[in-house]
């Protein structure tokens, strides 16, 4: 085991960081219990705003969580992302200024939290996955979205996101999302986790293409260990971006008042490029799946090369091994003997028995 993990440790392909789950404490719990179930880090929260209308815009950083509940403007709109979940009472203030119910909080605070879209009273909750790379692994991040009629609230686990195209376009007024209300961001910021899943893939594809590479060359323990690793990390990719196509799907299909209709026809698209990610995750499956295969049919045609070469050396020293056991009986009458060139003759006709069958098997092209 642990040379398998020196191994592991060896290979480092996008490996996924590994989280400590603390699920364990939700359990006999009453509904609504506030627990995050991450891996508790002594990191600051930060709440940061970014207040903007068509001719205006602010950014900056809240001091207290007690202030958030002033971005409920009716002249602006607010969006407030809160780096860490962590700190429970900072996700209780939030709650509590904003009405939000206990069990949509609860959800906020589960890391392992299932993509889905929710009406909680006036706003739509859109819980799904960020993904992306960091130094070569590759990160699986929750996020929760929050939509009310003038604002929009983001948790992300910890800090640092994929959005700074948004903040950027938000800043200078780019296009059309300073014109539209707040269910335009809320879709701006799924379109960008949505369009990273696609740097994500395209990184994969060309590390897969690598390893096919190395699996006609090599068949080294440590490809199949770097294999299986894909392997998993393909499995939880899967998990998070299956529930994602019923999430826009419902988004876009004029579910939820809270959204206009011009803003549906940008979901729609965006659940075209849901379906194309599914499609390629897919493909990886069956690309590793073919890839394990040939691992397995290059390590059998080795084995089997091992076992011909074994072979054929048996095979030329049957006959020789048959000269000399009958020169070695120990009778005593045996002509070649007393003879002064029985030894060389002995040699010479096993030399030649074998040197025949290597020019056969020559022949054969079995060498």
């Amino acid at each position: 085991m642990k040379k398998a993990n020196e191994i592991l440790n060896s290979i480092n392909p996008l490996k996924l960081t590994k989280k400590i789950s603390r699920q364990k404490e939700l359990v006999g719990k009453a509904p609504g219990s506030l627990i995050y179930t991450g891996e508790v880090v002594d990191v600051p929260v930060e709440l940061s705003v970014i207040r903007y209308s068509e001719t205006h815009y602010d950014s900056f950083i809240l001091k207290k969580a007690t202030d958030a509940h002033e971005e409920k403007g009716v002249d602006h709109i607010s969006w407030i992302n809160i780096d860490g979940i962590h700190n429970v009472d900072i996700i209780k203030t939030i709650g509590k200024d904003f009405k939000l119910h206990s069990l949509l909080l609860e959800d906020i605070l589960n890391i392992e939290q299932r993509p889905k879209v929710e009406i909680y009273g006036d706003n739509l909750v859109v819980f799904f996955k960020m993904m992306y790379l960091h130094d070569d692994i590759l990160d699986i991040e929750p996020i929760s979205l929050i939509l009310g009629p003038n604002y929009l609230i983001s948790f992300q686990e910890k800090k640092g996101d994929i959005f700074d195209n948004v903040r950027a376009r938000l800043k200078n007024a780019n296009g059309r999302i300073r014109k539209r209300g707040s269910d335009y961001l809320l879709f701006a910021l799924m379109d960008a986790v949505v369009d990273n899943y696609f740097v994500v893939m395209e990184d994969i594809a060309e590390k897969l293409e690598l390893l096919e590479d190395k699996l006609f060359e090599d068949t080294d323990n440590k490809l199949l260990y770097e294999l299986q690793q894909y392997r998993k990390q393909i499995v939880n990719m899967r998990r998070s971006v299956y529930p994602l196509r019923e999430v826009v799907n419902k988004l876009n299909r004029a579910e939820f008042g809270i959204i206009s209709e011009d803003t549906e026809r940008f979901f729609r698209d965006l659940y075209d490029h849901t379906i194309q990610i599914i499609e390629t995750i897919e493909t990886f499956k069956e690309t590793v799946s073919s890839l394990k295969d040939v691992y397995m049919t290059g390590v059998s045609n080795r084995m089997n090369e091992i076992m011909k070469v074994l072979t054929l050396i048996a095979t030329i020293f049957i006959p020789v091994t048959f000269v000399a056991g009958v020169y070695g009986m120990n009778f005593e009458y045996m002509p070649e003997l007393n003879w002064e060139y029985g030894y060389a003759s002995a040699w010479g006709i096993m030399i030649i028995m074998g040197g025949a069958m290597l020019v056969y098997f020559k022949k054969k092209k079995w060498l």
